[in-house]
């Protein structure tokens, strides 16, 4: 079943449903010289985060604004090319 829930997924909708994750968290080492003589400090842990949580970004809807150090607020910014034509 390694990388295959298709007979995990039988259709059945999620909506208003308590959904249960289950977490194994490993232990790894990896030897260093700071290691001897005993190991001092050891982490492991998970992140939960949201993947697909929305079908499209709000980034690419923000409006254009370019803010120079003086304070100066343009909208849109103006193009300025980075080497001059010769």
């Amino acid at each position: 079943m390694k990388g295959d829930f298709s007979t995990l997924l039988n259709g059945e909708g999620i909506v208003n449903e308590d959904i249960v994750n289950w977490v194994t968290v490993g232990f790894v080492h990896v030897p260093s010289s700071e290691d001897m003589p005993m190991t001092t400090a050891v982490e492991t842990g998970f992140v939960l985060k949201p993947f697909n949580f929305f079908d499209t970004t709000e980034v690419y809807d923000m409006p254009q604004v370019y803010s120079g150090n003086d304070g100066d607020v343009q909208h849109p910014p103006e193009f300025t090319p980075c080497l001059e034509n010769k």
